[in-house]
């Protein structure tokens, strides 16, 4: 036994002075790590991470107590890489995105043995899988494509403002509501219609057991991956019980809303929404992936959309800074009066919308975002970024002064960046159009209408608030706080409760709705998207009781028959999946009565009104031209082309980098001896149409080099898209040799279309 031990001892020993010597040879090799916390031998920092209790701040303040802005936090098996700054996360994951765009594995999250989220198009690696579902979520989640649903959002903050009218107290369930009914119904348009919807609770279930399991210190098993094939019952394996719950929940997610949409398709009952969009367009074609593997990647992308919610962080903030909810609305009454606001009104309200950036940043409710991952080994400031490396992002300090006061004022200095809500790079998040809107929605419409205040004791005495978030957690929400949120008067009242929302939702209780389903007979429209039921038309005010019980569609049939023929409407277009679009107003409409609606209303009549001024403008422009600015015409004497040599260049490192081909790019060097003195050669790219010489093919672009007094030569290059010399300055440059009169540049072709959008 004596033996033994005098090995164990020994083996450690050695092992001690080995690490050390390893380490500096690594160092030598490749150059230091950055600057870590203080570590232990064989452990690293894995002590001092087990005491954090506040991850963000802990990184934070670590690169204040080392001076740098970059960090490094080492355990067995893992390094992790601190960004302390917005300039290093910008150089990083911004303009070395190429190799900053990959998600680590996480066992407790990723593996298929434990959550099982490693498909998820937030965590799945960098590669081609990646760039299909990555596509699929921005055909349906750009800019425009998230403006077709702001009716969608606009009712449902309506909805929610009624119910918050009459429950105040459970302000917080109504915002839930809001945004899983609003997610739904645009990821599967399945409608929810009871406070306790069952699917609501699954996907708040399965995203919560995600936002858990994706913090790497929460569990052992990410440091030690072979310990999720313990069983169950082992000894100590909890976590393992929670992984196969959060796993059941993951797997409802995906599959009970994804099979509920393709039986109303089948049926053709379904609306539409994005899950039906995408199985008409890749499950239901021909495709080179099979069947099976098609509508698993389809599964994936509509289970990523899910929505996190800022609104109870808006309503904390305001009921602790009357002085700024005031001038909120203050400003919501000089603009629109007394009707309710729309997203559209987000332009006439920059102190609201100020309101709404400060809001992602006092609180941020993804305060690490979603990790990167390095691809190769990197250098930065001298520190080396190895291989593999988890890559996080903290807040940067120095960027927002006062960090925890609310200043919505900070946003009036162009300089200040938005905060990082939706990550940075290529792999930021694809859904910010639709985040940003439904906030805005929300927190404009509890402004116009409600005073919110802290909650008060028995006594009179104001219980103050504490902005306290949830830790440990990638999703953060406030511990539940108290407040009172009231009408601002009377008429304020009035106005939300005679909304025609809540008049088309009088009409019947949902029961009666899921009764008329299931007798097999249509749903009837409750909501029309521009002018609701008991509107005015253009007046975009409440109606009085009369003119709501004024029968709908009869008003429509008899506003067509006498003004309007669809057939000669010029904005009018029928798309693939029934619906109707004005082309003017770039809106949705599910019949033809709503657009005829929609024509007669203030923003469609704006519209033309801007339309009719913009082309009166062109037209007088065209009959009565400026006279041109003379141009003085050089003189001198062409002497012919310069001599040139064109080389091909690849880039093999990124074959393995982005899973495709090489990288490709081209380097001309011109040589020109008889260059006039105090010229320096100029070269621009032209677009097959620009040029006059050629007949226009799409498939090539024109480089063209001039320096006087050669004539300009021209070379016909692929129609690909040109890397920013900035952001990759080792590939892209150029250089002029006034000794030699030799001009060499090098440029490279992107290697992926999808690299404007990044994630």
């Amino acid at each position: 036994m004596a033996m033994y031990q005098t090995y164990a001892c020994v083996s450690f020993a050695v092992l001690c002075a080995i690490l050390p010597w390893l380490r500096a040879k690594r160092e030598k090799r490749y150059g230091p790590l950055p600057p870590s916390p203080k570590a232990d031998p064989l452990i690293g920092n894995l002590r001092a991470m087990a005491s954090v209790v506040d991850e963000p701040r802990a990184y934070r303040d670590w690169g204040l107590e080392l001076g740098s802005d970059i960090i490094s936090v080492t355990i067995p098996g893992q390094v992790t890489i601190v960004l302390n700054s917005q300039a290093a996360a910008d150089e990083l994951l911004v303009k070395r995105s190429s190799i900053y765009s990959d998600r680590p594995h996480i066992p407790m999250v990723s593996s298929d043995n434990l959550v099982g989220w490693g498909n998820n198009t937030g965590m799945v690696h960098y590669g081609e899988r990646w760039r299909n579902q990555r596509k699929m979520t921005h055909e349906v989640l750009h800019k425009m494509a998230s403006e077709e649903r702001w009716p969608l959002v606009e009712r449902q903050s309506r909805l929610a403002l009624q119910r918050i009218l009459d429950n105040p107290a459970g302000f917080s369930e109504e915002v839930r509501r809001m945004a899983g009914s609003t997610l739904l119904m645009a990821v599967y348009g399945y409608e929810v219609t009871t406070a306790n919807d069952s699917l609501v609770k699954v996907v708040e279930d399965a995203v919560e057991g995600f936002s858990q399991a994706v913090i790497v210190s929460n569990y052992f098993v990410n440091t030690a991956p072979f310990l999720q094939y313990l069983p169950e019952w082992f000894p100590g394996a909890t976590w393992k019980a929670k992984a196969n719950a959060w796993r059941h929940q993951k797997d409802l997610m995906l599959h009970v809303p994804y099979e509920w949409t393709k039986r109303k398709m089948a049926a053709g009952t379904a609306v539409p929404s994005m899950l039906s969009f995408w199985l008409n367009r890749y499950v239901y074609q021909e495709s080179s992936l099979g069947l099976a593997e098609m509508e698993d990647r389809v599964r994936w992308a509509a289970g990523t959309i899910f929505s996190v919610a800022s609104t109870r962080v808006f309503i904390m903030a305001m009921a602790m800074h009357p002085e700024i909810q005031a001038r909120a609305q203050a400003e919501i009454d000089a603009v629109i009066g007394t009707r309710l606001p729309e997203i559209a009104d987000q332009s006439s309200l920059p102190y609201v919308r100020r309101i709404v950036k400060e809001v992602f940043r006092w609180r941020m409710v993804l305060p690490l975002a979603l990790p990167h991952a390095c691809i190769q080994d990197d250098t930065y400031k001298g520190y080396h970024i190895p291989k593999g490396a988890i890559v996080a992002i903290s807040n940067d300090p120095a960027m927002y002064p006062d960090p925890d006061r609310f200043d919505p004022d900070r946003f009036l200095d162009p300089s200040v960046p938005d905060a990082p809500t939706f990550g940075y790079g290529r792999r930021s998040c694809p859904g910010s159009h639709h985040a940003e809107a439904s906030l805005f929605i929300i927190a404009a419409g509890l402004l116009a209408m409600f005073n919110i205040r802290p909650e008060v004791d028995n006594d009179g005495n104001v219980i103050p608030l504490k902005p306290e978030m949830g830790l440990n957690e990638a999703v953060r929400q406030l511990h539940p706080f108290k407040c009172r949120i009231a009408p601002r008067s009377e008429r304020h009242e009035q106005i939300v409760r005679d909304h025609p929302i809540a008049l088309a939702t009088a009409q019947g209780p949902a029961d009666a709705s899921h009764q008329s389903r299931a007798q097999g007979r249509p749903r009837q429209t409750t909501m029309d998207y521009q002018n609701r039921v008991g509107s005015k038309f253009g007046g975009g005010g409440v109606a009085g009781a009369s003119e709501a019980n004024v029968d709908r569609r009869e008003r429509l049939r008899k506003l067509a028959l006498e003004t309007i023929d669809l057939a000669k409407d010029p904005y009018i277009l029928r798309n693939h999946l029934g619906s109707l679009e004005c082309r003017l107003c770039l809106t949705l409409h599910t019949n033809e009565g709503s657009y005829l609606a929609h024509t007669q209303g203030k923003k469609h009549q704006t519209n033309l009104a801007r339309r009719a001024a913009r082309d009166a403008k062109d037209t007088q422009l065209i009959t009565a031209p400026a006279p041109a600015a003379s141009v003085p015409r050089k003189m001198f004497i062409k002497i012919g082309r310069p001599g040139y040599r064109v080389t091909k260049v690849r880039d093999p490192l990124m074959a393995s980098v982005g899973g495709g081909g090489a990288k490709e790019g081209m380097m001309v060097q011109i040589h020109l001896p008889q260059i006039k003195e105090d010229v320096i050669p100029r070269r621009r790219f032209m677009s097959a149409w620009e040029q006059k010489k050629e007949q226009p093919n799409r498939a090539y672009q024109y480089l063209i080099v001039a320096a006087e007094p050669y004539e300009s030569i021209a070379f016909r290059i692929p129609a690909r898209e040109i890397e920013d010399p900035d952001e990759n300055p080792d590939w892209n440059w150029s250089h002029w040799d006034a000794d030699t009169k030799q001009y060499s540049f090098q440029f490279m072709f992107k290697t992926s279309s999808l690299a404007p959008y990044g994630q």
